[in-house]
C-alpha cells in the first residue's frame, strides 16, 4: 500500500500595491550607500520598496534630496567689463564683469543685484558752488539760441554744471552786446550842420538839419557815419 505523501506549499509571493492616488506629499527616501530619492507621497514609497527588497530606501530629512546648490565662482578673471548692479533697496554697484557680478549673486541670494544701464552706477557730477567775483565776463548762447553773459568762466562752468539740459556754449563776447539805443526823435529847430562821409568817397559831404539828426544818422548807420565839418560853405560848394 502507498503511503500518501505530503506535499509542502512555498512561500506565498507578497502582494505590492500596484496603485496609487496622485497626490503631492513628497518623501525623501536613502538607500545604506547613500543615493537619495524623492517619492511623490508615501505609496509610492512603500510600493518601491515592496517591489524593491533588494534596493530599500529609508525615509529621511527632505533636505537630503535636495538638489545641492549651484557652485558659486570662486576666480573671475581680471578683465574689466563693467556691469551696473541695482538692489531691491534702490542701492546701486559697479562689478568689474559678469562673472564677479554672477558670483555675488550666487552667494548672496537675500542681496540680489539686477544688472541695469551703467550710468545708474554713476556717481552724481559734483558741481563748483563757489566762484570768485572776479569780472571776467563770458558770453554763451543757450539752447533756444539766447543769448547770457556770466561774470567769468567759473559761473560759466557752474550754470552749465547744475543744468545739464540747459547748457551754454561759448561765444564771441560782441554776441552779447546790447543793442545800442538810439534817439528816436529830434527837435525841428533848423540850425544845419555840414558833415563829411568817414567811410565814404572822397569829397562826399552831406547837410543835416541840427546836431541831433546827424546823431541819429551815425546811430543807426555805424558803417555809414558822417563827421561834422566847422565850415559850412564845404556844404554849399557841393550841393
Amino acid at each position: 500500500m502507498l503511503s500518501a505523501s505530503t506535499v509542502s506549499a512555498g512561500p506565498v509571493p507578497k502582494q505590492c500595491n500596484e496603485a496609487c492616488s496622485r497626490e503631492y506629499n513628497p518623501i525623501c527616501g536613502v538607500t545604506a550607500n547613500g543615493e537619495s530619492k524623492l517619492f511623490g507621497n508615501p505609496c509610492t514609497f512603500n510600493v518601491h520598496n515592496c517591489n524593491n527588497p533588494s534596493l530599500l530606501f529609508v525615509q529621511a530629512e527632505m533636505t537630503k534630496c535636495e538638489e545641492p546648490k549651484e557652485k558659486c565662482a570662486e576666480m573671475c578673471t581680471m578683465e574689466y567689463n563693467p556691469i551696473c548692479g541695482v538692489a531691491a533697496n534702490g542701492e546701486s554697484k559697479v562689478f568689474d564683469n559678469p562673472c564677479v557680478f554672477n558670483a555675488y549673486n550666487c552667494k548672496n541670494p537675500d542681496q540680489v543685484f539686477v544688472q541695469a544701464m551703467l550710468s545708474e552706477c554713476e556717481e552724481p557730477k559734483q558741481c563748483n558752488e563757489i566762484c570768485t567775483k572776479e569780472y571776467n565776463p563770458v558770453c554763451g548762447r543757450g539752447p533756444n539760441g539766447a543769448f547770457q553773459t556770466f561774470g567769468n568762466p567759473c559761473t560759466f562752468e557752474a550754470h552749465n554744471c547744475k543744468n545739464p539740459t540747459q547748457v551754454f556754449a561759448e561765444v564771441e563776447m560782441t554776441k552779447c552786446a546790447k543793442p545800442k539805443k538810439c534817439n528816436e526823435a529830434c527837435t525841428m529847430e533848423y540850425n544845419p550842420v555840414c558833415t563829411h562821409a568817414e567811410n565814404g568817397k572822397s569829397g562826399e559831404f552831406k547837410t543835416f538839419p541840427n546836431a541831433c539828426s546827424l546823431s541819429v544818422h551815425n546811430c543807426m548807420n555805424p558803417s555809414a557815419k558822417y563827421a561834422q565839418v566847422k565850415d559850412l560853405s564845404q556844404c554849399d560848394l557841393h550841393l
